[in-house]
């Protein structure tokens, strides 16, 4: 589990400062690692690191980072201890692209050895690490940056969002399945967010991100598409969040925004095991004389 949050500048301002407040305001969903990734001259950029946002702002030297496009990430560990190497992003073998991530990655271990089969190098234990390697693959293959994502999250199972960026276009690629995602829209830029709280002072306006839908941002313009690559219209809505309610995700207390969270709660507590020890899970309870919850 974690936060995301990224930004494209339109009117050529650093956007390393927003993406910082933006996972400050994301604290909730995860404080043990902080990473950011961002273009410079044309090149992907990035430093991580365990500790949250505050904690590793000066050891990470996050503010002499200038681009006017990048993503950014906070952490809450569920696969890989707080480290280094398990903190977002992840890269591919070629260092050209980088993902965050959000939720459970429910078959990441067979991905996982058909790609180290394939000759990919991994670093972590992280979960969402299979993604840029999937995407590489297909890069390989020849599909354009849109159709390697596509394509590759035709693959992946759970539930989850994802943010990807990449030195291949200057684009922000957003996916998500089974929980909404938020997409910000300003005069100043374009903003990507787990939550639509933490896009308050960012974006006038907000597009809710719906299961199985792509986003592409670029200074050109944000689009959506469908499963099969066909742009989707989406209307823009007003956002309206009351200033005070903004670290809590737009609710008064914290109790009733985590009553509203049991759904994704439970969906991700089912995909955290893999197929291999539910079923070990499985004959434990079919084998046993009393159960309790």
């Amino acid at each position: 589990m974690g936060g995301i949050f990224g930004a494209i500048s339109l009117d050529n301002h650093n956007v390393v400062d927003d993406i910082i407040v933006g996972l400050r305001r994301l604290l909730h969903r995860g404080r043990d690692c902080t990473g950011v990734a961002v273009l410079v001259d044309g090149k992907l950029e990035y430093r991580k690191d365990k500790g949250s946002v505050d904690e590793v702002l000066e050891e990470l030297r996050l503010r002499e980072l200038y681009s006017t496009i990048g993503i950014g990430h906070t952490r809450f560990s569920t696969h890989g201890r707080p480290h280094y190497d398990n903190a977002h992003p992840h890269l591919d073998c070629t260092n050209r692209i980088a993902i965050v991530g959000d939720g459970i990655i429910a078959n990441y271990e067979n991905l996982k050895d058909k790609l180290i089969v394939e000759g990919h190098r991994f670093k972590s234990r992280c979960d969402f690490e299979v993604i840029p390697h999937i995407v590489e693959t297909f890069i390989n293959k020849g599909q354009k940056l849109i159709e390697a994502f596509n394509e590759a999250m035709k693959q992946v199972e759970g539930i989850f969002s994802i943010a990807l960026l990449s030195s291949i276009e200057e684009s922000i690629l957003v996916y998500t399945q089974l929980q909404p995602f938020y997409i910000g829209v300003s005069r100043k830029g374009y903003y990507i967010s787990s939550t639509k709280a933490a896009l308050h002072g960012f974006a006038e306006k907000y597009i809710r991100l719906d299961d199985g839908e792509i986003a592409y941002l670029s200074k050109k313009g944000v689009k959506i598409y469908g499963p099969d690559l066909r742009e989707i219209e989406k209307s823009e809505e007003k956002l309206n969040v009351p200033s005070h309610l903004v670290e809590k995700d737009g609710y008064p207390h914290y109790m009733l925004k985590e009553i509203y969270e049991n759904p994704y709660a439970i969906l991700r507590a089912s995909m955290v095991l893999q197929q291999r020890y539910l079923s070990f899970a499985a004959r434990l309870v079919g084998e046993a004389k009393q159960i309790y919850i």
